[in-house]
Parts: structure tokens; sequence; C-alpha cells
């Protein structure tokens, strides 16, 4: 495996969480591209989204792969919409789908600072069918939902046991 854990999944799926909880397992830095975006743009997504529209956003977002050195990647939920950032993922580092359910993504505060999200449930929902198949074309294994703790043990039974 490459030196760089890729998480992918649904907005407020635990990316950022379960990638900092790997961070710390590695001993390896955690980028989060949400909030490199933030940092280099200098104002929030939301404020991305409403000045400059999705398009730059995943501009943006895609610049957070490009990065060498061994470290875990939380990216942002739209990051698979293209198939140039699909190919990008799997080239830079080992990709994992955290699959988390609807209705346990629904449990957290998922609309917060997710302006795609603001349409609630429905927008929840018909984002997750449009997205899994990317997701699944995009990613080398697929974590199966659970706790924070499962996810990561699971990500590093495979990052660990794996050639």
């Amino acid at each position: 495996m490459t030196g760089r854990i890729i998480l992918i999944g649904m907005p407020a799926g635990g990316k950022t969480t379960i990638g900092a909880a790997l961070s710390r397992a590695l001993s390896v830095p955690l980028y989060d591209a949400d909030a490199l975006t933030e940092q280099t743009v200098g104002c929030s997504i939301p404020e991305i989204f409403a000045a400059e529209g999705e398009a730059a956003f995943r501009a943006l977002e895609a610049l957070c792969t490009e990065t060498e050195t061994p470290c875990v990647i939380a990216t942002g939920g739209g990051a698979v919409l293209t198939e140039q950032n699909r190919e990008l993922l799997r080239r830079s580092g080992t990709v994992f789908w955290l699959d988390r359910t609807v209705d346990n993504i629904m449990s957290t505060d998922y609309a917060a600072g997710r302006p795609l999200l603001a349409g609630g449930e429905a927008a929840l929902r018909a984002m997750y069918a449009v997205r899994c198949p990317l997701y699944a074309a995009c990613a080398h294994y697929r974590v199966p939902d659970g706790t924070v703790d499962q996810m990561k043990d699971f990500i590093l039974r495979l990052w660990r046991d794996t050639p």
C-alpha cells in the first residue's frame, strides 16, 4: 500500500473524526480537505459556495490530495464527483470509502456548514443515491458502518495486513 490513506464518503460521514483517530494511531499527519480549503481561501465553505460556486470549491478541494508524504487525507464528500478527481484519488493513495447509512448520518448535526445539505433529509437521501456508485468506483476498500473505533480498526487491519 502507499503511504497515504484517503477517506471518502458522504458529508458528515465521519471522515475527519476517523481520520484523526487514524492519524493518531499511525503517527502521521491528518490533512482535512475542507479545513485546508478554508485556510487557503480565508473563508468558510458556505462563503466559498456563495461567492465562487461549487465548481470553484471542487477545484480547490482537489489540490489537497496532492501530497507525497505519508498521511491521512479526509476528503470532502463531493471529491468523487468528477472522473478526473476519482483517478487522482486512486493514484494518490489507498482509498477507503466510509459507507455510513443515511440514518446514522442524520443522527449527527449533518447539515452544519454543508451548503448542499440545506434541503434536509430529502437532499441527503438524493445525494446518497447519486454518490454511492461514485464512491464504490473510486474506493480500493469499502468500510462498513460502525462506531469510530470499529471503522478505524477495520482500516488499520487492512492497512497493516495488505502488502
